[in-house]
């Protein structure tokens, strides 16, 4: 099983929230309708230019999508399979599909390859030599925003994993009143509602950011091992 990085290496993109003051968070669930919009001067600089790098592969991959011979990466052709073929499944098989697929992916810490703590990689980067946890989200993110899933619908989440004292990150999907999780330890997908352990600090996608707690809060009550 992959491990998650220690607490500190997650908050890097967070240290600008020491200047800004908020009122307690303390939603635990993504969604939910007390979770603080982030404002617009708090900058998450690794989610900004993995957004960046997301642009740049949306047009490779669209191309993929229409032509299989613009599509020879391994990796992306076999993403090319899948995708065309959960375009044909109902949505929570579409969710299954993608999970399975992307956490297929090899595990690999940031410091080992890009020789830094903490980096968000585009999609392309990450199929072509792995990742680990928020790279697996965020290429499930836009698998799912290509099968036309809404960003409204989808949060990449950077949590606490309560049970093993690490930071770890998930994709979060609002769905027939549901929050799933698609999570890179386990193929399965989830109910957030199952996970307990597991208590969010920030939500991000291409159009807004939310604080949920910041580091040293407490867990939410409900948010245990």
């Amino acid at each position: 099983m992959p491990v998650s990085c220690p607490l500190s290496s997650r908050f890097v993109a967070l240290g600008v929230l020491a200047c800004v003051t908020f009122a307690p968070a303390m939603a635990s669930v993504p969604f939910d309708a007390h979770v603080q919009v982030l404002p617009e001067e708090v900058r998450l600089p690794r989610w900004e230019a993995a957004l960046r790098g997301i642009q740049q592969d949306r047009v490779v991959m669209r191309t993929c999508l229409d032509d299989a011979d613009q599509c020879t990466p391994p990796r992306l052709a076999a993403w090319r399979q899948m995708m065309l073929a959960a375009a044909r499944a109902p949505w929570h098989e579409k969710l299954e599909a993608v999970n399975t697929f992307v956490n297929q992916v090899p595990y690999v810490r940031d410091l080992d390859r890009f020789g830094v703590v903490d980096y968000w990689a585009p999609p392309l980067q990450f199929f072509a030599g792995g990742g680990d946890c928020e790279d697996y989200a965020i290429a499930k993110y836009v698998s799912l925003r290509k099968l036309g899933l809404p960003a409204e619908r989808l949060r990449i989440v950077v949590l606490e994993d309560v049970a093993r004292g690490l930071a770890h990150a998930i994709l979060a999907v609002r769905l027939d009143g549901e929050v799933w999780v698609l999570d890179n330890y386990y193929d399965a997908i989830a109910r957030f509602s199952e996970l307990t352990h597991y208590a969010p600090y920030y939500a991000v996608n291409e159009d807004q950011r939310w604080l949920h707690r910041l580091p040293g809060e407490p867990v939410p009550a409900g948010r245990t091992h």
